[in-house]
């Protein structure tokens, strides 16, 4: 996901200062992708270079002054664009640690490989339990918020599934071979 596009879609619905940026970042997208303010303002910046926002400063309410960001007609057009671009193709990203850690599992015995699946397994079934209290309780969020939660359920179910499998895979082939090359 490209942080510059979340910033413009938000930057088109109000002018906002970089903490009110991140904090609605956090609410809207928090489910699904959490940034911090070492990314923010490095892409707020970038987004100025391009004049696809502008800044203004102004007296603050507390601090002396603050950065506010606008969206210009330029940048409107570039989200526009993105917004209505059908051609992306989609991007299932498995770049997370227990996928990391499976390509090393030739250095774990049968027991130890065993053993981190069924753990997994019982991350992700509380990470289901956790979310569909999340889908229940939704009612405050958008549609579509609900429904990007629903799709990372899909993922979760979908990652169980995979767990499951290759624990089924690893005690069938137990003792036949070894899964070192």
């Amino acid at each position: 996901m490209s942080l510059k596009y979340a910033i413009l879609g938000l930057l088109s619905e109000e002018r906002r200062y970089g903490y009110e940026i991140k904090q609605l970042f956090d609410h809207r997208f928090g489910e699904v992708w959490s940034i911090s303010y070492g990314q923010l303002y490095p892409t707020l910046k970038k987004l100025l270079e391009y004049e696809y926002i502008e800044k203004k400063v102004e007296q603050g309410e507390k601090a002396a002054e603050r950065n506010v960001y606008s969206i210009t007609k330029k940048g409107a057009r570039f989200f526009s664009e993105w917004l209505h671009n059908d051609t992306r193709p989609p991007r299932i990203s498995v770049k997370d640690d227990f996928t990391l850690s499976t390509l090393f599992f030739e250095k774990l015995n049968t027991h130890e490989i065993e053993e981190k699946l069924r753990k997994q397994l019982e991350i992700l079934s509380r990470e289901q339990v956790a979310l569909l209290k999340k889908i229940e309780a939704a009612s405050k969020k958008t549609f579509f918020q609900q429904v990007v939660l629903k799709k990372i359920l899909f993922h979760i179910k979908a990652e169980i599934l995979w767990v499951e499998e290759l624990l089924n895979t690893i005690k069938n082939e137990k003792g036949a071979h070894s899964f070192k090359n």
